[in-house]
Formats: structure tokens, C-alpha cells, sequence
């Protein structure tokens, strides 16, 4: 392994969207809301704002549209969940790693849970 080292975060996502990585490359993701689609189509969308590799996939596309145009939360996010299943089977990414959040204990607390953005909800948290 030879280190490519980059100046500042911005050099590199400008050498990502310039198609001047010779290799493979880091990306990441934060989601805004927490809905399946929010992962989904940004990165994996045939020419989505985040689709850093250019990934395509007529099939992955078209479960997505129809997730989108389902009026019920359950439906849409299956058929997502089907789209996921064309990334994984296609290996659109290869993950390497994963957020973890982070928590305590006490036994004084009960209810503590965290939230799809690994924040604990707090106004669920019950102190004893």
C-alpha cells in the first residue's frame, strides 16, 4: 500500500468529481432523515448529485421510482429494501466500516435507545 496523501477534505472530493482517482477511494454518507431512500438514491441513483462511481443500474432505478410514488411508508420502504438487495447483489460499494453510537450505563436508567442517527432519544430515557 502506497499512501496518497491529499491537502484539505475539498481537494479531495474535487479530485472525486474530477474523475482524477486512479484507484479506489473513501466515501461516506450521513443521512438527513431517516428513511431508506435518503442512503439509497443519492449514492447508488443512475447520475445522482453523490454517485461518486458512477454506478448504474436500470433495475435498482426502477424500484427506486416506484418507492418514491408509494403513498404508504411499509410499501415503499420493502420495494426500497428490494433496491438495496440490486446494490448488495451487485456490489455497487464495498463496505469497510460503519458508525457505531455510543452509549452508557446505569442501572438508575431504563428506555435508552438510539435513533437511526445514533443520538439516544433522550425524551424516552426513564431515570429511576
Amino acid at each position: 500500500c502506497v499512501g496518497n496523501p491529499v491537502g484539505t477534505f475539498a481537494d479531495f472530493r474535487n479530485q472525486i468529481t474530477g474523475k482524477k482517482m486512479s484507484g479506489p477511494f473513501r466515501a461516506g454518507w450521513q443521512m438527513d432523515y431517516p428513511l431508506i431512500q435518503n442512503f439509497l438514491q443519492p449514492l447508488y441513483y443512475t447520475n445522482a448529485s453523490s454517485n461518486d462511481g458512477k454506478w448504474s443500474d436500470k433495475k435498482f432505478d426502477g424500484l427506486v421510482d416506484q418507492a418514491n410514488g408509494e403513498s404508504d411508508t411499509a410499501k415503499a420502504v420493502q420495494t426500497f429494501q428490494q433496491a438495496e438487495e440490486v446494490v448488495r447483489d451487485n456490489m455497487a460499494a464495498i463496505p469497510l466500516w460503519y458508525q457505531n453510537g455510543s452509549a452508557g450505563f446505569s442501572q438508575r436508567l431504563s428506555n435508552v435507545k438510539l435513533n437511526p442517527f445514533s443520538v439516544p432519544v433522550y425524551n424516552e430515557i426513564k431515570v429511576s
